[in-house]
């Protein structure tokens, strides 16, 4: 198997640098998506032994413990979700490329919609997917992914309405976003990577060396992986992970853990 399928329907590596990802981040239609049928043809098989922890393979578990471990509060609609939703969609875009990730975290807001929530959130959620697929367009490797956006969210108003600390900081990406304070939900860190910490008031400070990220085997910077394996999309399937936790974070089922979710059975087309 040569390039990536998407590639070979459109006909043309160049679909990578469209606008079609960005589209699908931020909610847009994406009329045309190849069938269902034709992406499960083409996926890799599952028979790395690498590739066997699909929440490793899709970047969920780095994301959330980047987010826990970064210190921010709140890691839902607060500054630790959006620290979450650029990392995830960055890297996500270093291994896979921006189409696949576009579809894999428009069918997580998907999912979120579906569980209640808010049009505010779920806005908030596709525009900083959106900076962080433009990350992961240029980043070397993990390293590189955790590095841009912490500074991206030290660099940004801590009031998360899309503008900077500092009125003539430049950057290739717009500032992030997350909800006003009073929205912010989810289980506040131990010591808070905060501006109202005596500690943290002149700015935000993040570990120099992440713990998580030497446990994720995927940080290198060589990647021949261009399509995730069917173990991996079965996953995110038939699982929907929970990113506020108090202990792991771990993905649950969403039959076995709170009985079933969606009703009856039906292709929902990626958006």
């Amino acid at each position: 198997m040569s390039g990536r399928p998407w590639e070979r329907w459109q006909g043309s590596a160049t679909q990578a640098q469209s606008d079609l990802p960005m589209q699908v981040a931020m909610g847009g239609s994406a009329a045309s998506a190849p069938p269902i049928s034709r992406v499960v043809d083409d996926l890799p098989a599952a028979s790395d032994p690498a590739h066997d922890d699909w929440e490793q393979e899709l970047a969920i578990a780095p994301a959330i413990a980047a987010a826990k471990e970064s210190g921010l509060p709140s890691r839902v609609d607060g500054p630790g979700d959006t620290f979450r939703h650029l990392v995830w969609a960055a890297e996500l875009t270093r291994k896979f490329g921006p189409e696949v990730a576009s579809y894999i975290l428009g069918f997580h807001e998907i999912q979120g919609r579906g569980e209640g929530q808010s049009q505010q959130a779920e806005k908030m959620d596709r525009y900083n997917n959106a900076i962080g697929i433009r990350i992961g367009q240029t980043a070397r490797d993990y390293g590189d992914v955790l590095q841009r956006v912490e500074s991206l969210v030290r660099a940004t108003a801590p009031e998360g309405n899309g503008a900077w600390r500092e009125p003539h900081h430049h950057s290739p990406h717009p500032a992030p976003q997350w909800l006003p304070r009073e929205e912010w939900k989810g289980f506040p860190s131990r010591q808070m990577n905060w501006y109202d910490n005596p500690v943290r008031a002149q700015g935000l400070v993040f570990p120099e060396e992440w713990d998580h990220a030497k446990r994720y085997r995927f940080r290198g910077e060589q990647n021949e992986q261009t399509w995730p394996t069917l173990n991996a999309l079965l996953g995110l399937l038939l699982h929907r992970y929970y990113a506020d936790t108090p202990d792991t974070g771990k993905s649950r089922s969403p039959i076995s853990a709170r009985g079933p979710r969606w009703g009856k059975a039906e292709v929902i087309p990626p958006r």
